[in-house]
């Protein structure tokens, strides 16, 4: 934070906003990272790169150099599914889970056969969901990142 000659109070954007989250949204699109970043931050590449890599947000083959601080890519990188989660663009799997979970207590507990039953379709329905909807998701993710 600091204060304007104004007397404003103003907050500092992150460096995961600044820097980090351009750099990962690169990667995800199958662009060059440097060329979303500012000049002044292009310097910074490297770090931001050894930084996504080690918070499991980025892979692929990378080498640390002397010449520039943190890591610079000698290959392909791709955006991790927990990078995708977080920028939005890959399903959170926890709120899948519960819900499975849940139902599998209530298919447990029910006494009602029929009302069992209809539990178990819904339950594989759910899952027929889920699934075709990660294939179609995977399919988006694996198209942008190899441009087919």
């Amino acid at each position: 934070m600091w204060e304007t000659r104004h007397g404003e109070v103003m907050i500092e954007e992150s460096i995961w906003e600044r820097r980090d989250r351009r750099v990962l949204r690169a990667i995800s699109m199958g662009g060059d990272p440097s060329e979303l970043l500012p000049a002044d931050l292009k310097a910074d590449l490297g770090a931001s790169l050894q930084l996504l890599a080690e918070d499991g947000l980025i892979r692929g083959p990378m080498a640390t150099s002397v010449m520039v601080r943190g890591a610079v890519p000698t290959g392909p990188l791709r955006v991790t599914a927990k990078g995708l989660r977080l920028l939005g663009e890959w399903p959170i799997d926890t709120s899948v889970n519960h819900l499975l979970a849940a139902l599998n207590r209530t298919i447990a507990g029910e006494g009602d056969e029929p009302r069992k039953r209809a539990l178990v379709g819904f339950q594989q329905a759910l899952v027929d969901v889920a699934t075709t909807l990660g294939a179609k998701t995977l399919a988006e993710v694996v198209a942008r990142t190899t441009g087919a």
